[in-house]
C-alpha cells in the first residue's frame, strides 16, 4: 500500500512507532467512495477520544485523488483505501492515507473458526490490532481463513468484519457492545428494511451460529461475504447473503460522486 503522510509520499511503510491511532478502510469503485460520510463521522468520534482534530473532508478527498492520480487507468480500477489518524509523543496530529489495487468485486466465501477473545478496549477501529492478529493466527494455524471472536460464550465479531446469521428467514446480528459498529453492518441492516427482510439485534452464542440456516460477514471492502464452514460444520445454501451482496454492490457501484 502506497501512503501519503501529512501530504507527502512516504512509500509503503508508515513511521508510526508505537503510537495508537484510529483508521478507516473502504473501497473505491469506479472513482467513487460509497458512504464516505459514515466513515468520516466514525473517524470524527475516534479523533475526539484521541484528543486530536478530525481531518477535513476536503483534505481526505484531495489526498485520495492525489494517490489515485499515480495509478494508470484509475477509473477502471478498484482500490482499498485507508485513512489513519494518530498523535505523536507530543500530541501533534498526523494523517496518513494509502491505497492499493483490489481485484474486481465478486461474492466470496470464507471458512471460519471460533476463537476465544477479549473485547477491544477501543470503541473505534484502532491501529492496535494485537488481539485481532492473535485470533487470526490461531484460526489460520487450524486451517481456516478467519476467526469468529467469542468472549465468555458470546459472539462478538470477526477480526475484519461483523457477523450475521439467518434463521427462519430472519437476519440477526450481535449488539455492538465491545465491537466496532461497521459501516457495512449499518448498510446491510438498512438494505434488509428496504427489501422487507426482518432484521434483529440479538446476543448470540456459538450454538446460535452453528444452528443458523446461513452465516455471513460484512465489511466495507467486500460488502457481504458468505461463510462456507465453521470448524467442521459445512454451511448450507447461501441465499440471503448473495441477495444482500447484489443489492449492496448495485448501490455502491451506482454511487456517482467521489464523496
Amino acid at each position: 500500500m502506497k501512503y501519503l503522510l501529512d501530504g507527502k509520499f512516504v512509500g509503503e511503510r508508515l513511521p508510526m512507532g508505537k503510537n495508537v491511532g484510529a483508521f478507516e478502510t473502504f473501497r473505491i469503485a469506479r472513482g467513487a467512495v460509497f458512504a464516505l460520510n459514515m466513515h468520516m463521522a466514525r473517524l470524527a468520534s475516534a479523533c475526539k477520544i484521541l484528543g486530536v482534530s478530525t481531518p477535513s473532508r476536503s483534505l481526505v478527498t484531495k489526498s485520495l485523488k492525489k494517490l489515485i492520480s499515480h495509478v494508470s487507468r484509475p477509473n477502471e480500477s478498484d482500490f482499498r483505501a485507508k485513512i489513519i489518524v494518530f498523535p505523536d509523543a507530543k500530541g501533534k496530529r498526523h494523517v496518513a492515507m494509502g491505497i492499493e489495487l483490489l481485484p474486481p468485486l465478486k461474492f466470496e466465501k470464507v471458512s471460519c473458526a471460533f476463537v476465544k477473545a477479549t473485547p477491544s478496549k477501543y470503541p473505534f477501529k484502532s491501529t492496535d490490532r494485537t488481539e485481532y492478529g492473535r485470533c487470526e493466527k490461531i484460526a489460520k494455524a487450524k486451517g481456516f481463513d478467519l476467526p469468529i471472536l467469542v468472549h465468555k460464550g458470546r459472539i462478538l465479531e470477526s477480526s475484519i468484519a461483523n457477523v450475521f446469521i439467518v434463521k427462519k428467514g430472519i437476519v440477526y446480528t450481535p449488539p455492538v457492545s465491545g465491537v466496532v459498529d461497521g459501516v457495512a453492518r449499518k448498510t446491510v441492516l438498512s438494505l434488509c428494511k428496504k427489501l422487507g427482510i426482518k432484521a434483529r439485534i440479538k446476543k448470540m452464542a456459538k450454538n446460535d451460529v452453528l444452528s443458523a440456516d446461513e452465516v455471513f460477514l460484512t465489511n466495507a471492502l467486500r460488502f457481504v461475504f458468505g461463510i462456507s464452514s465453521i470448524g467442521r460444520k459445512k454451511s448450507g445454501v447461501i441465499k440471503v447473503a448473495k441477495q444482500l451482496f447484489g443489492k449492496y454492490r448495485k448501490l455502491a457501484l451506482n454511487w456517482s460522486k467521489f464523496v
